[in-house]
């Protein structure tokens, strides 16, 4: 992943930490973050930097991941993943 900041760019990819170089989406939501869905879970990019991971460890099965969105509570829906409304709607 490449990014520009303030006229510098920087790469983030497996050689400097970075979950996993293959990239299948790219989801900000508001906080301002970014979630990278990857072939091996989703990488959480803040400032340039990543600060955290959802992968295998965090219960994530299917770590290849092809679609992310913020629910309205603000949790993420990964993939294939279903989202249950509290109101039963």
């Amino acid at each position: 992943m490449i990014c520009k900041a303030s006229g510098e760019i920087l790469t983030l990819n497996e050689e400097n930490g970075f979950l996993n170089n293959d990239i299948r989406c790219i989801t900000k939501v508001k906080d301002g973050s970014l979630l990278v869905g990857t072939n091996a879970g989703v990488s959480v990019v803040k400032n340039f930097s990543q600060v955290g991971v959802i992968d295998h460890n965090s219960g994530l099965e299917n770590t290849v991941v092809l679609t992310i969105e913020e629910g309205f509570d603000g949790s993420y829906l990964i993939s294939g993943a279903i989202f249950v409304d509290s109101k039963n709607r």
